[in-house]
């Protein structure tokens, strides 16, 4: 055995092979790179993915922007787009600049694009601000991390700049800015790009801070841990001010809003009463005399009409001297001429086609602002009925509004600010009041903005923030003033309603900054005191690699760092200590490998095995027997657990004991019976070294030699399904490698155990769905034999074809065997030559739909023609089924069409008669009936009375709409009835459960019959009768169901058509009692009250004749009235 010295020379030298560098073969590019070179190499290429990052992102953008700008038009996309093109274009130069070792020039290049695109991105959106703060901000402090991380006064610079520049912007917003508040694409898009880049750069950071030394990654963990939380924090509380103050002041100019609107409308409100008093300060008979005569001899020079004239005029104007509300007040006759006016020029002209005329004739109108034609301004006129004591119109009393209120209620400026106001628009975009600012002239300018577009295209009330009609950025509230058909707005320039904020974003940066230069010196100083003792240690592990490892590292402090220091030292004792034995240990360690390796080898065989056989008994024996041989085992075997999960029964097993214990059907009772029993109890293995010292073991007598067992759980998820059963003839044969292997083994023949299964129960699966889709085949066929009129078949001879009804008996034989047919026949023809006969059965998924049969001039058919013949039979049978479904597609469809119909008539009736009428002719058309009609049930129950009959011009039997038809006795209706359900009555003319009515279906040649009951809150109303000539139709399912169907919806017409007879029948009688009691009421004499009464209750009612009396204790009053007399009779009696 070598001394220690060799032995340490020995470790020497192995040390130094491990540290040697790789040879050229080996790393032939970076082998003879030098530490300066691989740091360049790695700069680049940390360059190269943040260039592709952001140029990804920033294509992204663009092409993001260009499709928001196609589809919604705006414009400040395209600007945004051009932006974020523009500051990728930098990158390359910047990639150039850091090959060539300039790295402050591609760092500020860098951080010069990011600044571009978010930046720039600030001037044209309002509502972005926020993401604009906190992912320019972050992104600024990642990329200046990643590009100069040795410079970072340079991107701390560059960030407090880019935050001065976003408050200049928020501040002058030197162009139009476009509110995205409300667009919910450029919000989750300004979002999802944020978060991306970010997490982009934070990877590619944590990435390449992996090859940095420990300080330099504290130093960038210390930085990101401050910048992160104080950016974030920093960008909300600003984001929050920002929102806070838009919210203040959008309620501020709500409030204002609301009391210029409702000065407005009370405005509106006095302007017919100020009106009225124009005419009504003298005596009413006076004032009626005086309109009328203005009226009716207009016009005229007589002395008393101009003194007339005068005098109203004169009572006009004094109404506008004092009110000042009108500029005009004037009077229109009923056909609309003005008959006077304080305004002379405006006498004569005719305003009939003016809306203050039409609706003044009816009451009180105060029109919208418009332009009138014969003035050429804007205006607003008020107008008033001038009613006699008739109450009826005899003038149009108008006033031509002043509109100097309006603009009086506009020029209040408390809660506007300095830059506030409020006004009014028309709906053709013109100004109608004054506007503070200049160049804005009243009822001339036109002026746009998104709040004026609103309220006027939508006719809605709303708040937000955006470019107002002067270019300016203004939060604003407008509102829809419906009585003047104008939109009212109050706007407030941004920059003064969030001047207040500046401060507070101020106050941010300046305490980021601070935390940020905090950040920077307490990472430098915490850094070097923990990261020194740590190179030191480093310095003393590279020597002991290099072989010297009796060197022991100093202890300098009693933490982590001192403790790794120990556990450093030990593990060098420890290396010293092994040294020696370590040949022997590789020799024990390889024989353990090479067993190891052969037991897994076997479970590799046992997979294979698994994924190979399909024969569960096959598998389970092949398994046994190799884990038997290649373990070197007294004995293996599987047990299975039975369908009620009782015992585990032995289903493999080995060698002569094994053969005879499954002759006996061995078996062990599941959680009782030995560690088989245990095991398949609990799902859980169990290995025994001695079984003598076991309690739970089962002794067999057929193996005695039995030292060692170890039973492990066949599982599926947490079903038991068995247990793998080993045992050896040596005490402690089963460790834990050699469970662990077996127990790999068990799960695969678990698996492979279930797949067996699952396959058999697969195909029993795939078998009975073929069967039931025959029987679906089959059973489709029979329906469409049912509902279909095509011939069953067709025989061609030569060049003709000829209908076929009845199958031939080789056809018939060809179907039931499912299978081809040849007959041999020697035929009676001149010759005497035989013939052959072929009936090939048309197959569809196993089932037979038909057959082919042919006839051969030959004795023999050949196995060629038979398997040609079927390869067509099978085809047609495809194409026959196509067409079946085709047809019932069709059949369906009519269906539908046919509910369509009878539901679009249901609601298209409310007359009983015409509604029912136009059922059954729908019903009729569809079923294709000889007969429908329609049975309403009598009160009683006892009949019923045929409201509605329709039938085939061909059908015995007119109409018989009227009659009534008894349903005692009557078993067809009242199984209907019973039942709720459609019932088809089959030989109704013999049938007795409809005895009553045969003889009516007899005279109507009807053999079939379909009761289809009319359900109604639950209980059955009537019945539809679909009757039918044709003695064979048999209606099937689908027309059952369809029936239902559309009783359901007849039922229900039927009740609105009753309800509407009801309430229409109440209205009359309302209006007849309403028309008596008015004619009544137009006297109060007593007689003539009376002979009303009677003469409108017999014209009313249609009676004969109508008589009342009334009466006291001394005389009697009587009025009649009778046939053939014009006015009623009065008479009076004394008792």
């Amino acid at each position: 055995m070598p001394g220690p010295e060799k032995r340490t020379s020995s470790v020497q030298q192995l040390f130094r092979r491990s540290k040697a560098p790789p040879s050229s073969a080996e790393r032939p590019s970076k082998a003879t790179l030098t530490k300066e070179q691989r740091a360049q190499r790695a700069y680049l290429m940390k360059y190269r993915h943040l260039l592709l990052t952001l140029a990804t992102f920033s294509t992204i953008s663009v092409v993001f922007y260009l499709s928001v700008y196609r589809l919604e038009g705006i414009r400040q996309t395209l600007f945004a787009a051009v932006i974020i093109f523009l500051s990728t274009l930098p990158a390359p130069i910047a990639y150039l600049a850091a090959k060539w070792g300039k790295q402050g020039i591609a760092g500020g290049l860098v951080l010069g694009g990011v600044f571009i695109a978010y930046g720039c991105n600030e001037l044209f959106w309002i509502g972005l601000t926020p993401y604009h703060i906190i992912g320019g901000t972050l992104l600024l402090i990642l990329t200046g991390i990643l590009v100069m991380p040795r410079k970072p006064l340079i991107w701390v610079l560059t960030i407090s700049l880019y935050g001065l520049y976003i408050l200049a912007v928020n501040y002058l917003s030197p162009f139009p800015r476009y509110d995205a508040t409300g667009s919910t694409s450029l919000n989750i898009y300004a979002l999802g790009t944020n978060v991306g880049l970010v997490l982009a750069l934070f990877i590619l950071l944590l990435v390449g801070s992996q090859g940095r030394s420990i300080r330099t990654r504290l130093v960038i963990t210390f930085l990101l841990l401050v910048l992160v939380p104080v950016t974030v924090s920093s960008a909300i509380s600003s984001y929050l001010s920002t929102r806070n103050a838009q919210r203040q002041v959008i309620n501020q100019l709500d409030s204002v809003v609301t009391l210029k609107e409702s000065e407005i409308l009370n405005w509106v409100r006095g302007l017919e009463p100020n009106l009225y008093v124009a005419i009504t300060q003298q005596g009413q008979q006076e004032q009626l005399w005086m309109v009328e005569t203005l009226i009716t001899d207009y016009p005229s020079t007589q002395v008393y009409y101009l003194d007339i004239y005068s005098k109203v005029k004169e009572r006009f104007q004094e109404t506008i001297d004092k009110a000042r509300i009108f500029d005009e007040v004037f009077l229109m006759d009923l056909q609309g001429t003005v008959v006077l006016s304080t305004d002379h020029a405006q006498e004569g002209g005719n305003k009939a086609s003016r809306n203050y005329f039409s609706e003044g004739l009816t009451g009180g109108f105060v029109s919208p602002p418009f332009r009138e034609p014969d003035l050429n301004q804007v205006t607003m006129v008020a107008s008033t009925p001038f009613l006699n004591d008739a109450g009826d119109p005899i003038a149009i009393l108008a006033g031509r509004v002043n509109l100097d209120r309006l603009n009086e209620i506009m020029a209040e400026r408390a809660g506007l600010g300095n830059t506030g106001e409020t006004y009014l628009v028309s709906q053709s975009h013109l100004l109608m009041t004054s506007s503070r600012f200049e160049g804005y002239a009243t009822e001339e300018s036109q002026i746009y903005s998104e709040g004026i577009n609103s309220v006027l295209e939508k006719r809605i009330s709303g708040s937000g923030t955006y470019t107002g009609y002067r270019g300016v950025p203004v939060i604003a509230v407008y509102r829809w003033i419906p009585e003047l058909e104008m939109g009212l707005l109050a706007e407030q320039d941004e920059a003064e309603a969030f001047r207040a904020i500046y401060g507070t974003l101020f106050a941010n940066i300046g305490a980021a900054a601070i935390a940020v230069a905090t950040a920077i010196l307490v990472a430098l100083i915490a850094t070097r005191r923990i990261t020194r003792p740590i190179a030191r240690l480093a310095e003393t592990a590279e020597r002991i690699a290099a072989g010297d490892v009796n060197l022991i590292a100093e202890v300098e402090q009693e933490d982590e760092i001192g403790a790794l220091a120990k556990a450093f030292n030990a593990m060098t004792s420890q290396l010293r200590t092994l040294i020696g034995s370590l040949e022997q240990r590789v020799t024990e360690r390889t024989d353990e490998l090479e067993r190891r390796s052969m037991q897994l080898q076997v479970a590799a065989e046992v997979a294979r095995d698994a994924a190979r056989v399909r024969d569960l008994d096959e598998l389970l024996n092949h398994s046994v027997n190799l884990i038997h041989d290649r373990f070197s085992l007294y004995h293996a075997g599987i047990f299975l657990i039975d369908e009620h999960g009782e015992y585990a029964v032995l289903r493999a097993s080995t060698g002569e004991a094994g053969r005879e214990m499954l002759n006996r059907g061995h078996r062990l009772k599941v959680g009782e019976t030995g560690i088989v029993g245990h095991v398949t109890g609990e799902g859980k293995p169990r290995v025994v070294s001695d079984v003598g010292e076991d309690t739970i073991h089962f002794k067999n007598p057929l193996l005695p030699e039995t030292r060692a067992e170890a039973a492990l759980p066949l599982k599926i998820g947490e079903r038991i399904i068995g247990a793998l059963d080993v045992q050896s003839t040596q005490h402690d044969t089963f460790d834990e490698q050699t469970v662990g292997v077996l127990q790999i083994m068990s799960d695969q023949l678990a698996v492979a155990i279930e797949n067996v299964r699952l396959l058999r129960e697969s195909q029993r699966s795939i078998h009975e769905l073929e069967t039931a889709y025959g029987r679906y085949t089959q059973k489709s066929w029979q329906d469409f034999f049912l509902h279909t009129s095509h011939l069953r078949g067709l025989r061609y001879r030569g060049l003709t074809v000829e209908p076929v009804d009845e199958k031939s008996p080789e056809a018939q034989l060809a179907l039931e065997k499912n299978e081809p047919v040849v007959i041999t026949e020697s035929a009676a023809g001149a010759n005497g030559d035989s013939e052959s006969i072929l009936a090939v059965p048309m197959r569809l998924r196993g089932q037979a739909i038909g057959a082919i049969h042919m006839r051969f001039k030959a004795p023999v058919v050949a196995p060629e023609s038979v398997a040609l013949f079927e390869e067509v039979a099978s085809r047609l049978s495809l194409a026959l089924d196509n067409v079946r479904l085709l047809e019932e597609s069709q059949f369906r469809s009519e269906q539908l069409n046919l509910l369509q119909e009878i539901t679009a008539a249901a609601v298209s009736h409310v007359d009983l008669v015409e509604l029912l009428d136009s059922i059954a002719q729908k019903i009729h058309q569809g079923f294709d009936l000889h007969h429908c009609g329609v049975l309403l049930f009598d009160a009683d129950g006892k009949c019923g009375t045929l409201v509605a009959d329709i039938s085939a011009p061909s059908a015995p039997g007119a109409s018989r709409s009227g009659i009534k038809l008894p349903l005692e006795n009557n078993e067809g209706y009242q199984e209907a009835i019973r039942t709720q359900k459609t019932v088809a009555i089959y030989d109704v003319q013999s049938n007795p459960i409809v005895l009553p009515i045969q003889g009516f279906m007899k005279s109507r040649a009807t053999n079939t019959l379909m009761v289809v009951p009319l359900l109604s809150r639950g209980e059955v109303i009537g019945v539809i009768d679909m009757e039918v000539h044709d003695p064979t139709r048999r209606f099937s399912d689908d027309d059952l169901r369809l029936a239902d169907q559309i009783s359901l919806q007849v039922a229900a017409a039927i009740d609105v058509a009753r309800l509407f007879e009801q309430t229409e029948n109440r209205a009359e009688r309302e209006r007849q009692i309403s028309q008596i009691t008015s004619q009544m009421r137009e006297t109060l004499d007593i007689e003539t009250v009376l002979q009303t009464a009677v003469r409108e209750l017999r014209r009313t009612l249609n009676l004969a004749e109508v008589e009342v009396r009334l009466g006291t204790e001394t005389t009697v009053q009587k009025a009649s009235a009778r046939p053939g007399e014009e006015k009623a009779t009065y008479s009076k009696e004394s008792r």
